[in-house]
């Protein structure tokens, strides 16, 4: 996927810097390049993970910088028979291994073995207790005596990295940063009603960018929000 480079390119190309005279600098095309990635991050967000090594006796451990709220805690540590109703259920993948020489289907059974292994790591777990402390930016995880050598956590990172951005949504920030980037030239401009030149004066169009930025804007934050999943419900 692009990049933020590529977005500052694609505002300064679109705004007319390589044609006239354009008052928008670099860093003022950077920066609203920044408030198109906070608008994103404030209606949708962006899920990462990573893996934190246990240390014997330990329940503090330091999370990623861009870590502003944990979703969920998975540890290594699973049991050998998973009880149920009342009943113990051996943990066996072999009826879910692929069909070695099975033709065609045997991607298809691959695919299925890695979706089923992933849920039932997640099943058997023998999850450990944790809550982030948001003050000190530190995951507490406790009992130290589980078995588990490392936990995978996922969390909602503070910052996006449009990289990681899906085709439509690098559309739909890309679009945001020109709409803010036109906002603000509007707002520039509007500081002069009129410029004088060789022919005579002309009439500057602050005014009208930052009015076609403002409904612009409106616009992508509607499509934005339909890409929102929906509301989870809770249970018990």
């Amino acid at each position: 996927m692009g990049t933020e480079a590529e977005i500052i390119l694609f505002v300064q190309r679109t705004l007319g810097s390589t044609v006239v005279d354009c008052e928008l600098t670099t860093d003022q095309a950077a920066e609203a390049v920044t408030s198109a990635k906070m608008w994103y991050a404030h209606y949708i967000g962006q899920y990462k993970s990573t893996t934190i090594t246990l240390t014997s006796g330990l329940t503090e451990y330091a999370v990623p910088t861009d870590c502003d709220a944990i979703v969920e805690v998975v540890s290594d540590a699973a049991d050998s028979v998973l009880t149920w109703g009342g009943f113990d259920i051996p943990v066996n993948l072999t009826p879910i291994l692929p069909r070695v020489g099975a033709g065609s289907g045997y991607i298809s059974d691959l695919t299925q073995m890695l979706q089923y292994t992933g849920a039932i790591r997640r099943t058997v777990a023998r999850d450990q207790d944790w809550y982030y402390d948001e003050a000190r930016r530190i995951l507490v995880i406790t009992p130290t005596t589980s078995g588990a050598s490392m936990v995978r956590i996922w969390y909602m990172a503070n910052t996006v990295d449009v990289q990681l951005l899906k085709y439509y949504e690098f559309g739909l920030v890309r679009e945001y940063a020109l709409a803010q980037a036109m906002e603000n030239l509007g707002n520039i401009r509007s500081k002069y009603s009129e410029m004088p030149g060789a022919a005579g004066g002309f009439s500057m169009n602050g005014d009208l960018l930052a009015s076609n930025a403002m409904t612009r804007k409106q616009e992508l934050t509607d499509q934005l929000l339909k890409l929102q999943p929906p509301v989870g419900f809770i249970k018990g």
